[in-house]
């Protein structure tokens, strides 16, 4: 069953501010829409720290987390196009946005792309407690007890999200998808049981599976991981 590809981080800028014979006349702002601690995050700050030694200028990482990205991505938007204001983006706010929100106070041209900086796919993380080691018990543990079992996202229209909703739909299961407003306020519920499992990329999970507490049942990508070589692709 292939139930997804991956999340693509990008850097933006809300317009040709590169070209600017003085550039950067001040502090650099990379805006990322997910709280602190998730994946798009920790991009974010080692892309900030190389920056800042290489343009002499302080980078700072601001988040602006909610609306599954897109705030952070409508303040970048409105800055000045000035090359200051830069946007560390995943795929929700810049593509799946569009056809999964009423609407988004932005458009693809507000911003000019500047760098591909990662593909990160997602794993299937499930709760060490849950009686599940593949896709298939999680399945069969899902059809046993209808609406039982959360499974939780970055927010609504993300691509964990729709993983999960393709997932729901191929399996025929039953579950209830519970949105967060990033990937560190996903990983403290999945850890405390309040979601059963989730998506989420190998970076941020990597910890938990060390330690026992989350469980990978799956990769979402055509080829297994060096980082989790036992994991099995789905």
């Amino acid at each position: 069953m292939r139930i997804g590809r991956r999340a693509v981080l990008g850097t933006l800028a809300a317009g040709p501010a590169l070209a600017q014979a003085e550039y950067p006349g001040r502090p650099v702002r990379l805006v990322v829409g997910y709280p602190a601690g998730g994946s798009t995050d920790v991009v974010a700050r080692l892309l900030a720290e190389r920056l800042g030694r290489s343009l002499g200028q302080p980078v700072i990482v601001e988040n602006r987390p909610g609306a599954s990205g897109t705030l952070g991505a409508d303040v970048v938007a409105k800055a000045a196009p000035d090359g200051h204001t830069l946007l560390v983006g995943a795929s929700a706010e810049m593509a799946i946005a569009r056809a999964t929100l009423k609407s988004i106070p932005y458009a693809a041209e507000d911003f000019t792309p500047i760098a591909l900086l990662t593909e990160q796919p997602f794993l299937v993380l499930v709760n060490g407690a849950l009686p599940a080691t593949t896709m298939a018990e999680l399945v069969a543990v899902a059809k046993a007890r209808p609406g039982a079992l959360n499974y939780g996202s970055f927010g609504t229209g993300t691509a964990p999200h729709l993983l999960g909703e393709l997932l729901k739909a191929e399996a025929g299961i039953e579950v209830t998808h519970v949105p967060y407003r990033g990937s560190a306020p996903l990983t403290t519920d999945l850890l405390a049981g309040q979601v059963q499992f989730s998506f989420d990329t190998i970076p941020a999970a990597l910890p938990h599976l060390a330690s026992g507490r989350l469980r990978a049942l799956a990769l979402c990508r055509e080829g297994r991981a060096a980082a989790v070589p036992a994991v099995p692709t789905v």
